[in-house]
């Protein structure tokens, strides 16, 4: 209709970022340029008539990105400062890489994993935060979806330049960054790809000059030990992951037969840059149980794509749904039950439909 029916002031995020400052002295970080990056998100209403509001790291390492202490060598020891807005805890300046649920007036479910921890125990501005988190340690995101025969709510995470993630968000969960991206086993591949610089770039690894690659843990269970662990919070591997960058972003399920009865419940992953293939988009078919995904090529039951370099596409021949479709932001199922494509790039949306 025409008339405005709700309006309400939900939630501020804060976005500047700016590291290049003499306070918290003697973090190495004098000389990095502002930045602002990892501060946009997906909202979502999940089939609980509950908001989800996802959004990254904005650049700031502290508690809720797994350095408890803030980021010291290990993230562990003496807390320290974040940056000069503060920090190394939740509070409204470093509350970031997280999934928020709020009811849809913007208040607080009392049944989030975190309620009673964030309100009884730590209270003020950080136990608010706190109480409001659905999910946490998460380093960038284009795309979050629901699965609509089951409700599980599933995201792309978006890796520096290793392992890119699909997940599958569980209550409570933690998805590990930035001690974890990929695999917990294939941290050794995760730590050696980004201390190498892939095209000579003039900005750190992993983005901030404060908690740089070097710092990443020499093995899973050191990496484990050295996460921020809220009461009851979980952490899974991710369903999926990409070895090296190709950068997805985003996801949708089709929720019809539109396509072909194969197609049906399948997961559609778009990415956020054309290259390769002009912006392919990936299918990806679930397990009987919808809790995992299930593949055809044997190289992919590792949950693993392992893609030769940056961008490369090896292993993903069993994947390739469609291309030429360029920056995707957005898949959709529309009230026709055909497949729709937001393309950011080609500044078009596109309706796949069976001929």
């Amino acid at each position: 209709g025409s008339r405005l029916v709700f309006d309400k002031h939900i939630i501020a995020l804060r976005s500047f970022q700016h590291d290049a400052a003499p306070i918290p002295p003697d973090q190495g970080d004098e000389e990095q340029p502002e930045r602002a990056n990892h501060n946009g998100g997906v909202i979502r209403f999940g089939a609980d008539g509950k908001l989800y509001v996802l959004f990254g790291d904005q650049g700031r390492r502290g508690r809720m990105q797994n350095l408890p202490s803030g980021p010291t060598l290990t993230g562990l020891g003496p807390v320290v400062a974040d940056d000069q807005f503060g920090g190394p805890g939740a509070d409204n300046a470093h509350f970031s890489g997280v999934i928020l649920r709020l009811n849809d007036d913007g208040t607080t479910p009392v049944d989030n994993p975190f309620y009673k921890y964030g309100r009884y125990t730590v209270g003020g501005d950080i136990g608010h935060n706190i109480a409001r988190t659905y999910a946490y340690g998460i380093r960038n995101s284009f795309g979050m979806a629901f699965d609509p025969y089951t409700g599980n709510l599933w995201d792309q995470e978006n890796g520096e330049d290793a392992y890119d993630e699909i997940n599958r968000i569980e209550r409570g969960m933690n998805s590990g960054w930035i001690q974890l991206m990929g695999p917990a086993s294939r941290i050794d591949g995760y730590k050696r790809i980004e201390t190498t610089s892939l095209f000579g770039e003039d900005f750190p690894n992993l983005q901030q000059f404060r908690w740089g690659p070097e710092r990443i843990a020499n093995g899973p269970i050191t990496a484990f030990n050295r996460m921020y662990k809220l009461p009851g919070s979980v952490y899974s591997d991710p369903e999926f992951s990409f070895r090296y960058v190709l950068a997805p972003a985003g996801i949708g399920f089709l929720q019809s037969s539109n396509l072909g009865r194969r197609y049906r419940g399948d997961l559609f992953v778009g990415f956020a840059t054309p290259d390769p293939l002009g912006g392919p988009i990936f299918r990806f078919n679930l397990s009987q149980d919808r809790k995992s995904l299930s593949f055809v090529d044997a190289r992919l039951r590792d949950k693993v794509m392992d893609n030769a370099t940056f961008h490369s596409t090896e292993e993903s021949e069993s994947l390739v749904f469609g291309t030429n479709f360029g920056i995707v932001t957005d898949i959709r199922t529309g009230p026709n039950g055909n497949l729709y494509v937001v393309s950011l790039a080609n500044g078009t949306i596109y309706e796949v439909y069976h001929r």
